[in-house]
């Protein structure tokens, strides 16, 4: 620990011309990372004490660090993806909705919250002004519109998105044709089905949708007649045939439609224990992603989250999903326009309910008794992330930070404020075993010329493959995937023109794969790790193939292979360590 390596050349020549290099290489600890983590949120005139308990024993105090980050907003920064909607380069009927639907969520929150914002207006006026005449002109004659806004052929469920974009814009004071209106819901309603005529698992998600958008149009336009409680209560009756985000959509629709308050907490009691949870975040996983309804498990999250604001209120769990939501962007946006849209309209509803845009009070958080941070919070700090970290070598065994928050200068105390906790704490490999906090990983070395049989030493020259196995127990966002690898060996990267043909670059399989499934990746190779980055991956079991080759003779000590995902780290996992020689 603490270990400096410095190796100095000189050289002379006969002429007097001289000439030295020092190098000095990294020396790294047989130590692995370990990351436990924790959230909260401190309100009006709140104290919030929290713990951070170092390991008793095996302790590197070299290294490592608390964490403490603090924010007054977690879903500001979703306005990026209004730009990616606003730019995206196709124009299907879903792709025209879902660029001013979002932006209509949005307007509202900050109308309702006294922010002003004229571009927004200006932008949004000129969006659903131009779509409004292209559904106007491509409705068909039975009320509905297709995939394709000249489509000859009108779809249920792009009209009942349809639907929900006009009820939105009319809600929300934009002049919308009542006509127009009138013909999309009779479509929807002519869709209505009793559940016991259902079949697949698609059409109980679609009624779901149906029923959920009807009711929204009900109680904008206060028309009963749109559509009545007893179809809401009817696909209750089979609710175990509906995935997560119908259920997050039917408890909607009947808390809206005035349905069975028991109903309503039955179906939240649903959503609540099929929550994956992490220390920070929260979503949910659909057993099956349904194609057919442009499901994703972001999409359902997203869903499930806007339920959540709705009828839950100031439910402490709802943070924790807009954390998981934001960390599941990627360039300011999510995968897909349905996922954006979603996730836009629950983050925007989340907004104007919890008070984020205007933060005004008093903020300090202390440790172990002493002041680390104090801060007069204002809405200009609104899309800040505040930082603090401390060393663990200056860390008590048992350390009790609190967190403060009163009225600022102006005797205010509104808005939010968020915290997490990461505690990065490094021990020693000898005597700890592999770990599992959300991934099973597991490494092999065989060599190229015999791949059945694992190998603890190999001899200079040979090539080794390299498999690491992952398994998955639910979908994995931004999943980074570090194997170091033994000092005397170097990986084979075939873009070198001196690496061996017989080598084989690095490749991901998932275990019984279907045909149609892909893993994106991305690969680092380094001189003492090989990474791996995926931005997504289902549940399932996954091997991950690379090449090294043995150059130096030596015993060495390899750290463990570690699987974690970038946003949550405390959802990791890892292999032992373990020696390996390399003979002359």
């Amino acid at each position: 620990s603490g270990m400096v390596l410095k190796l100095r050349w000189k050289g002379s020549t006969d002429t007097g011309l001289r000439d030295a290099v020092e190098l000095t290489p990294p020396v790294y600890n047989y130590s692995t990372e370990e990351v436990t983590a924790t959230s909260g949120e401190v309100g009006p005139g709140e104290t919030v004490t929290d713990g951070v308990v170092l390991p008793a024993s095996g302790l590197d105090k070299s290294q490592g660090y608390l964490e403490v980050n603090l924010q007054p907003s977690l879903a500001l920064a979703m306005l990026d993806g209004l730009r990616y909607l606003k730019h995206y380069p196709y124009e299907c009927t879903e792709q025209l909705i879902s660029k001013f639907l979002p932006n209509i969520f949005t307007y509202r929150a900050l109308v309702r919250n006294g922010v002003e914002d004229a571009t927004l207006k200006g932008n949004l006026e000129t969006e659903l002004s131009g779509a409004l005449q292209k559904l106007y002109h491509d409705q068909h004659m039975d009320g509905g519109w297709g995939w394709w806004l000249s489509g000859a052929e009108s779809s249920p469920y792009v009209t009942a998105y349809a639907l929900w974009g006009l009820t939105a814009a009319k809600e929300n004071g934009f002049d919308v044709s009542d006509e127009v209106m009138s013909g999309a819901e009779g479509y929807v309603k002519s869709q209505l089905k009793s559940a016991s005529d259902l079949r697949f698992d698609y059409e109980f998600h679609r009624q779901a949708f149906y029923i959920f958008v009807l009711s929204e149009a009900a109680r904008v336009t206060g028309d009963e007649s749109v559509v009545g409680v007893n179809r809401a209560v009817n696909l209750f009756q089979e609710r175990q045939r509906l995935n997560y985000e119908s259920k997050a959509l039917l408890a909607m629709a009947l808390d809206s439609l005035g349905g069975p308050d028991e109903d309503v907490k039955a179906l939240l009691s649903d959503l609540d224990s099929g929550a994956f949870v992490s220390a920070t975040g929260m979503s949910w996983e659909e057993e099956s992603p349904d194609w057919w309804t442009m499901n994703s498990d972001t999409r359902t999250t997203a869903v499930v989250l806007d339920a959540l604001i709705r009828l839950a209120g100031d439910d402490r769990r709802i943070p924790m999903v807009v954390r998981w939501l934001m960390s599941a962007r990627k360039d300011g946006h999510w995968a897909t326009t349905q996922e954006t849209a979603w996730s836009l309209i629950a983050l925007s509803d989340w907004l104007e309910s919890s008070g984020e845009l205007h933060p005004g009070y008093d903020a300090s958080v202390s440790l172990n008794g002493k002041g680390w941070w104090q801060r007069q919070v204002t809405e200009k700090d609104v899309r800040e992330e505040f930082e603090l970290r401390k060393a663990v070598s200056d860390l008590l065994e048992q350390n009790v930070l609190v967190f403060s928050r009163g009225p600022g200068n102006d005797g205010k105390d509104t808005g939010r404020l968020y915290y997490t906790m990461d505690l990065r704490a490094f021990r020693p490999v000898d005597g700890i075993e592999p770990l599992n906090r959300g991934f099973f990983v597991a490494r092999t070395y065989t060599l190229a010329s015999d791949p059945k049989k694992p190998i603890s030493e190999a001899h200079v020259g040979d090539i080794i493959d390299v498999k690491i196995t992952l398994v998955l127990p639910h979908t994995m966002h931004f999943v980074m995937v570090e194997d170091p690898i033994p000092a005397g060996t170097e990986p084979m990267n075939l873009e070198l023109e001196t690496t061996t043909r017989r080598a084989a670059g690095p490749s991901v399989e998932r275990e019984k794969s279907p045909w149609w499934f892909w893993v994106p990746q991305h690969v680092e190779m380094h001189d003492e790790r090989v990474s791996l980055f995926s931005r997504w991956m289902r549940a399932g079991t996954y091997e991950f193939h690379y090449q090294v080759r043995a150059a130096l003779p030596g015993r060495y000590l390899v750290a463990p292979t570690v699987a974690s995902e970038m946003y949550f780290p405390e959802v990791f996992g890892r292999t032992g360590g373990l020696a390996f020689e390399v003979r002359p």
